[in-house]
């Protein structure tokens, strides 16, 4: 009877054995799937927030670069205003500044563009040089013209005071220097 008794508990140790066996056979492949599986969404989450991170670094690159260039027009504008805003002042410095001859051949060119003039506003300090010229219009004084002259003719006046004129065709002026310096 102890030896069917040790065969029966051979068999079933035996059969034990296999059921664990079985056992760790699907669970070492559960195992690696389930492993397999967590690697997979592992990897998929890095190549996730790799692409994020990628996108957000270019996109701030981007803007960092917009910005840049936005920055370096603004000052490339500021510059180029600069500019002409210098030479807007060396032409009104030169105009103040013509010598008499200069400013009589002035005088005379607007005279010959306005044929019915009656009269010539000049400073103090043209006056003898204008009523030395004989042009034969009256020349009168004005103490409000720091240099220049006015026209008056028989129905308008013709203001060739240079710092009015400078402030008058401004903004022309600007455009035809930036086109003249920057080929804008």
């Amino acid at each position: 009877m102890t030896a069917n008794f040790d065969k029966l508990l051979d068999a079933l140790k035996k059969d034990s054995q296999q059921v664990i066996d079985e056992f760790d056979r699907e669970t070492k492949v559960l195992e690696d799937d389930l492993r397999e599986s967590l690697l997979e969404e592992a990897k998929r989450k890095y190549r996730h927030q790799k692409d994020r991170i990628e996108k957000e670094a270019h996109d701030l690159q981007e803007r960092q670069l917009l910005a840049y260039s936005s920055k370096s027009r603004q000052e490339v504008n500021r510059y180029q205003l600069q500019l002409i805003e210098e030479v807007i002042a060396e032409a009104k410095a030169y105009l103040n500044d013509l010598s008499d001859q200069e400013y009589v051949d002035f005088l005379k060119f607007q005279l010959q563009q306005a044929s019915d003039v009656v009269e010539i506003r000049v400073p103090k300090k043209r006056e003898s040089l204008v009523k030395s010229e004989n042009f034969g219009v009256d020349i009168i004084v004005d103490d409000s013209l720091v240099d220049g002259f006015v026209l008056i003719a028989s129905n308008r006046d013709i203001n060739f005071e240079f710092n009015k004129l400078i402030e008058f065709y401004h903004d022309d002026l600007v455009e035809f220097v930036r086109k003249g310096l920057f080929n804008d």
